[in-house]
């Protein structure tokens, strides 16, 4: 029996998907060239990406041969040409490919070159201010940490700033090299303010500073190859916090940081039992258990 007239038929899924095009077609339209033009511009960015990588691994082996070329050229004037020739190209690559491993390998370079400087003494034995040497050589290894904080580079940089702050201290106590234009703010302006979230501790001297960065480097880096040596320098400026507070009289703050250098020298000895640091660790340790008995039998 034929239908009658005027009964609607029931649509199927290809006509509705029909209608629904229809009606939206525009908006259909304007995400389909949203789409288009996404994908057109990563592939762009992939592209460039690609040749900025390409280029900058070809800039990092040029600084290496400028490097070697003035390090190994023996002639007065031709050693001087070659050096500055270096000192431009390195300011090239930083200013040109920031954020790559060609600018963290020209800061690294010139981190190097300005410590060659800074330790040579003045002549006559001539004490010369090296306060800007150190600081330069300070902000170049923070600056190579955030160049590229995720490759093996930035690690050994972080090392290096901490280590510095470190070196600054000892200098300005030992009078070796005049720093005394150096300052806590000089140094605190260079961290980034990240640096000290995970830090509890005042910060009263520059070797907090120092203590401040291997928190926070076995905080980002515990995988790296330098983490045991982190961590017993993390130990060793805390047992210097240790005195500090002991002498100041603070029992409650001693105590929490005597705990925290015995669970670092506990983590080196499970984890890291080969490791040569290590061995330093339980020296270490030893020592603070006979200092503590010691101090037990004053108080007795």
């Amino acid at each position: 029996m034929n239908k009658a007239h005027g009964t609607e038929t029931k649509l199927g899924f290809g006509d509705k998907l029909a209608q629904v095009i229809q009606k939206n077609r525009f908006l259909i339209f304007l995400v389909t060239i949203a789409i288009i033009v996404g994908l057109v511009f990563f592939l762009v960015w992939v592209t460039i990406s690609e040749q900025i990588e390409k280029s900058s691994t070809q800039k990092a082996e040029e600084l290496q041969e400028r490097y070697d070329k003035w390090k190994n050229e023996y002639d007065t004037e031709k050693n001087k040409q070659y050096k500055q020739e270096l000192v431009d190209f390195i300011e090239t690559v930083i200013d040109e490919y920031p954020n790559t491993l060609a600018c963290q390998r020209a800061l690294f370079t010139r981190f190097y070159m300005t410590r060659e400087d800074a330790l040579v003494e003045g002549e006559g034995g001539e004490k010369q201010d090296k306060s800007q040497a150190w600081l330069s050589m300070l902000d170049d290894m923070l600056q190579a940490v955030k160049a590229n904080p995720h490759s093996y580079l930035a690690e050994m940089a972080l090392y290096n700033a901490a280590v510095i702050i470190e070196e600054i201290d000892y200098y300005q106590k030992e009078g070796t090299y005049l720093l005394d234009r150096i300052t806590q703010d000089d140094v605190r302006e260079l961290i980034a303010e990240e640096t000290f979230k995970n830090y509890e501790y005042d910060l009263e001297q520059l070797d907090d500073y120092a203590l401040a960065l291997y928190i926070y480097f076995a905080k980002t880096y515990p995988e790296a190859v330098d983490y045991p040596h982190v961590l017993l320098s993390t130990a060793r400026l805390l047992e210097t916090k240790l005195s500090q507070v002991e002498e100041k009289g603070d029992s409650d703050s001693a105590d929490q940081i005597l705990a925290r250098i015995r669970e670092i020298y506990l983590e080196l000895e499970l984890d890291f039992e080969k490791n040569d640091w290590t061995k330093i660790a339980k020296n270490r340790n030893i020592m603070l258990k006979i200092q503590e008995g010691e101090t037990e039998e004053q108080e007795e």
